[in-house]
């Protein structure tokens, strides 16, 4: 048996036949005249490693091709498999936004704003569509009583620039005391798209100092988001 057929059985015994049937041709490419591989398409009996040519010339695209078309007859042949790699793409206006209530005493910042982000965004359904609002609205009320972890309250900087030399900076606790709901707006705000549909979810987050609110009339469902800090 030619060379180039022996390796074939051991590279691909389910294959033998064909390699039998394709033996002719092989000895042709191993034992035929030793003219240069020149040219960017040389001859297939050209002067280049047996064991090298065999794989990529003759074997590799019948091996493919056979697989592929294996594959596509198995997945025409099974629906249920078909039936499961359905994509659903909201549109805008198909899913039902609803208003969600928090209460922020004692929540701690960053959990509590990572959970919001995920309800404005809408990653908490089936049916979240990237380019599409799909999330809910959230009201949260006492956010002067968020907390930090550690000593970041005292440690933590804001930093801002204003046009004029100089960076502008101002720790937690100063902007808790003049501004409490940035403190959680903030960090809401950097978890969100950074683009015109980031700003339209951030629209939907209602903040609020103290228990009262004035949309009692969407009634709201009260959640439980965030950790509390123990």
């Amino acid at each position: 048996m030619p060379i180039l057929a022996q390796l074939a059985d051991q590279v691909y015994p389910a294959e033998a036949a064909e390699s039998a049937r394709l033996g002719s041709a092989i000895a042709v490419a191993a034992e035929g005249d030793r003219r240069p591989c020149t040219g960017r398409f040389p001859a297939v009996n050209c002067q280049i490693p047996i064991v090298l040519k065999m794989p990529a010339v003759i074997r590799v695209p019948v091996r493919i091709e056979v697989v592929r078309t294996a594959r596509a007859v198995e997945l025409v042949e099974s629906e249920d498999l078909l039936a499961t790699t359905q994509t659903t793409m909201a549109k805008p206006g198909e899913v039902e936004q609803k208003w969600l209530h928090v209460d922020g005493t004692n929540q701690i910042v960053g959990r509590l704003a990572s959970d919001i982000a995920v309800r404005l965004m809408g990653k908490h359904r089936p049916t979240y569509t990237p380019h599409v609002d799909t999330g809910d609205f959230v009201i949260v009320t006492n956010v002067e009583k968020v907390v930090f972890s550690g000593d970041k309250l005292q440690q933590k900087q804001y930093t801002w620039y204003t046009g004029y030399p100089g960076l502008r900076s101002e720790t937690a606790a100063r902007r808790m005391a003049k501004f409490p709901d940035r403190i959680l707006r903030d960090a809401v705000r950097r978890m969100l798209p950074k683009n015109k549909l980031g700003r339209k979810m951030l629209s939907k987050l209602k903040l609020y100092a103290g228990p009262n609110h004035p949309h009692q009339s969407q009634l709201p469902e009260t959640v439980q988001l965030g950790k509390i800090k123990s």
